[in-house]
């Protein structure tokens, strides 16, 4: 089941919902669209204390991916307890398309951009990394699994969408199609 909400007052509904169904996998859209902007640590937290429950699976669409990029260095606050309780496996990385306002294209660079540049996380704050330094979060973490699992489900999407318009003059893949 697919399930598009918002985080916040709704969260105890979501919460009543997986123990009620323990056996019902489902699908948080948006990852229930978390407040990364106001705070990525505690948006983090929330969403990672959901992870106990082992049939909810996460979306990670662009309107997340935007708000972690806008989070820049404090991205990794949002990412690590995330993946720490989901793991890769439990997350998917979604088009969104055709409601997107971008092409396929874009979006995949956007979820390589993001997930191929989030900081170390230390003590809650990230941490000064000098330049020439690797500023992945740490492998223990599992976001290089998270960031090969949306990367490769980006790839797929990409071309099923470039088979599907190999017959068309058109060479650039849109939110519409081709």
């Amino acid at each position: 089941m697919c399930l598009q909400m918002r985080l916040g007052a709704a969260t105890g509904q979501l919460v009543e919902l997986l123990e009620r169904f323990p056996g019902v996998k489902v699908l948080l859209d948006h990852i229930g669209y978390p407040d990364i902007a106001t705070s990525p640590a505690r948006a983090g937290d929330e969403v990672a204390a959901l992870g106990a429950h082992l049939g909810l699976h996460l979306e990670l669409t662009h309107r997340n991916l935007e708000r972690l990029k806008d989070a820049g260095d404090r991205a990794a606050d949002f990412l690590t307890p995330v993946v720490e309780a989901f793991g890769a496996g439990r997350v998917a990385w979604g088009s969104n398309l055709p409601a997107a306002e971008r092409s396929l294209l874009e979006l995949r660079t956007l979820a390589e951009d993001v997930l191929g540049g989030s900081p170390r996380r230390t003590g809650g704050r990230s941490s000064q990394v000098p330049p020439g330094v690797s500023t992945r979060v740490s492998p223990t973490t599992a976001p290089e699994s998270l960031r090969s699992s949306v990367i490769a489900s980006a790839n797929a999407q990409w071309t099923a969408v470039r088979r599907s318009c190999s017959g068309s003059r058109t060479t650039r893949l849109s939110s519409n199609g081709c």
